[in-house]
């Protein structure tokens, strides 16, 4: 209870470091190929096959020039982190007890949207109907790993450019609906906080993005000296889905 205080005179006394208003990003196409890798099986194999990496190798300038990387966010005060949710300063809660774990310490939150466009969605769908499944397979990785690098990136630039010279020093991991125990169905909530309109992105019926290739996600912002350690932020630490191809670490306590 004296966190939750403490979190409800730091949110509403203490400005945004950056601005809240939403600010549209570009970025260069580029690939994360560790995680298309995995995607195409590097984890079970131990090695791609000869015809993989082929294909890959074939594959990989025609679908960069597919991608059209856009990125929309939000910084958002934060009101209250409690067991099994987090509070927002509008009074939206985001229900998952593993995401309020990841997010102790924090005042605000990072609210983001990353995609590369419709064109690879539509590049997929081409070669299947064309019967070119194997193509579409690794058009499909590549994808992925576009639409990760753009949010990695993204990460990594408010780290380096948006908490410079602020009463914030550090950010948390990312965190996304449908991970952990946090429902995909929340998505709805995320996309109340930021424009996704605005670079193209939008929800199904089921609260899928279109295109597919897309992420949303949310990130911790905590204060300058709150001397936590990282790995204390990594939900990964207390999962033992050993097969997950979003792992970041090896759990290392039980649940």
């Amino acid at each position: 209870m004296e966190q939750t205080n403490m979190m409800r005179s730091i949110a509403a006394s203490e400005t945004p470091p950056v601005k809240v208003e939403p600010l549209l990003t570009s970025y260069q196409p580029q690939f994360d190929m560790d995680f298309v890798k995995r995607l195409l099986g590097l984890q079970k194999a131990g090695s791609l096959s000869r015809s993989t990496r082929n294909r890959l190798e074939q594959m990989h300038d025609a679908v960069q020039q597919l991608l059209r990387p856009r990125v929309v966010w939000e910084v958002i005060p934060l009101a209250a982190i409690e067991k099994n949710h987090i509070e927002l300063s509008s009074g939206l809660h985001l229900k998952s007890s593993k995401m309020a774990k990841v997010m102790t310490g924090a005042v605000y939150m990072v609210c983001f949207v990353a995609t590369v466009g419709k064109k690879i969605d539509e590049r997929i769908y081409h070669l299947m109907e064309q019967g070119k499944f194997a193509n579409a397979y690794i058009c499909d990785a590549l994808g992925s790993g576009a639409v990760e690098a753009i949010a990695e990136r993204f990460h990594s630039d408010f780290n380096r450019n948006f908490l410079q010279e602020t009463s914030v020093s550090a950010s948390g991991i990312r965190f996304s609906p449908g991970y952990c125990d946090w429902p995909v169905t929340e998505q709805q909530k995320l996309f109340s906080l930021v424009n996704a309109d605005a670079i193209g992105v939008s929800l199904d019926k089921n609260s899928l993005m279109t295109p597919r290739k897309s992420i949303s996600a949310i990130f911790g912002v905590y204060p300058e000296g709150n001397g936590l350690l990282k790995k204390n932020h990594n939900p990964c630490l207390y999962c033992f889905k050993k097969d997950c191809i979003a792992r970041r670490s090896p759990a290392e306590t039980a649940n």
